[in-house]
């Protein structure tokens, strides 16, 4: 089928901090169960690699698998009628894994990239099984993800000031658990002339990623009360001259904003922000599953 392309397979392993090992991003069985009748199972090993804890649950990771949805369905199409899709197991379906050109690739067009990522992420949130959204709130009831309005003035090419001590942080989760960190370096930056400082941490186990998470005064009126993250993949987010793109606009909301069962690390205080940024993801308009009460 034509889908094993090497490039789909790094993105995968860069994504997933080099922790998949032999895991590529297709999965694709093909057998003759009769002559001219073939069984084509694909196994969906991205969201397999999130639930097993191998792959991140972050906007990157969601956007690489809901951004290329169409790509299997095509190539099922190509088929033929004499083509059998199935499922191999709860974690399999034939939703596209195999990216071509990643859209959060920043070039002169990012604010139409940064476009199309939201409306593929809206698909996926609205149309997929695995979809974070309460069930009877997808479909037709899908009431969509709210974002303000694209700011260049919040999108900036920064230096990392990197700590000589890169002192390793507990982060408390939703659902009282912890995850380990390294507070590896500083930005800078600012927002109507006042500069600010954001912290970034890189996951303990060697990933090359940047988490960036944050809280402002827009929390709990027009986003999620619990902060927003940024998370910052070297392939994708570092100029050639080896400067960060810190873009407020790609400001995501945590899982559990959609659904009160996924678990979330919670934002350091050391990233708790005293100004308004708004840019990003908004909060979510519909009842989060599980929630007790829902701030907007």
């Amino acid at each position: 089928m034509g889908l094993g392309l090497p490039a789909a397979a790094a993105h995968a392993l860069d994504a997933a901090g080099r922790r998949i090992g032999a895991l590529f991003p297709c999965r694709i069985v093909v057998w003759e169960a009769e002559p001219g009748f073939q069984h084509v199972y694909h196994l969906n090993t991205m969201l397999l690699a999130r639930e097993t804890g191998l792959a991140p649950d972050t906007e990157t990771w969601t956007a690489l698998v809901a951004q290329l949805e169409d790509m299997i369905d095509d190539a099922f199409a190509t088929l033929g009628e004499s083509a059998t899709a199935s499922m191999e197991n709860p974690s399999a379906t034939n939703s596209p894994i195999c990216p071509r050109d990643s859209l959060l690739h920043m070039s002169e067009d990012w604010i139409d990239e940064l476009r199309e990522i939201r409306q593929r992420k809206g698909d996926y949130f609205r149309e997929h099984p695995h979809s974070p959204i309460p069930q009877d709130q997808q479909g037709e009831q899908f009431p969509g993800l709210e974002y303000f309005d694209v700011d260049p003035d919040l999108r900036f090419e920064l230096d990392l000031k990197e700590h000589d001590e890169k002192e390793e942080i507990t982060v408390e989760t939703t659902a009282d658990g912890e995850q380990h960190y390294l507070r590896y370096g500083e930005f800078a930056f600012e927002i109507d002339g006042e500069e600010h400082t954001l912290q970034a941490y890189r996951p303990i186990g060697g990933e090359e990623r940047f988490w960036v998470p944050f809280r402002d005064e827009t929390n709990d009126e027009e986003t999620y009360g619990a902060g927003r993250y940024l998370d910052l993949e070297p392939d994708e987010h570092q100029t050639p001259e080896g400067k960060w793109i810190l873009d407020l606009n790609q400001a995501y909301n945590p899982t559990c904003a959609y659904n009160a069962a996924y678990e979330c690390p919670l934002i350091p205080m050391a990233n708790w922000l005293d100004v308004r940024v708004e840019a990003g993801e908004k909060d979510y308009p519909g009842e989060p599953a599980g929630a007790h009460g829902h701030h907007h």
